[in-house]
């Protein structure tokens, strides 16, 4: 069983990301939104909440969400008092 989660950091972090830690291979796979990247990792069991070292070192990240929460995020509206701005379209990195 994979036990996925995921935090939100501003994209001009992400280049510099050792992506063999996380679920993607490389910064073009991240679900963006204007300056904000979803950036996810796998876990050892259903309760962990700990993240790799590179996602670890990032001054820019959020809070660890598990993957309903970061789903509810990408399509929140204006009502939902998010830390992001509302209706952003999170889109790959392409």
């Amino acid at each position: 069983m994979d036990y996925r989660r995921f935090v939100i950091m501003d994209v001009n972090e992400t280049g510099s990301l050792d992506y063999s830690q996380l679920l993607e291979s490389n910064n073009k796979q991240l679900r963006v939104s204007g300056s904000k990247a979803i950036v996810g990792w796998e876990t050892e069991n259903s309760e962990s909440m700990e993240m790799p070292s590179t996602i670890s070192q990032s001054l820019s990240r959020s809070k660890v969400y598990y993957f309903g929460e970061v789903l509810n995020i990408m399509y929140e509206t204006e009502e939902s008092g998010s830390i992001l701005p509302t209706n952003l379209y999170w889109k790959r990195s392409i």
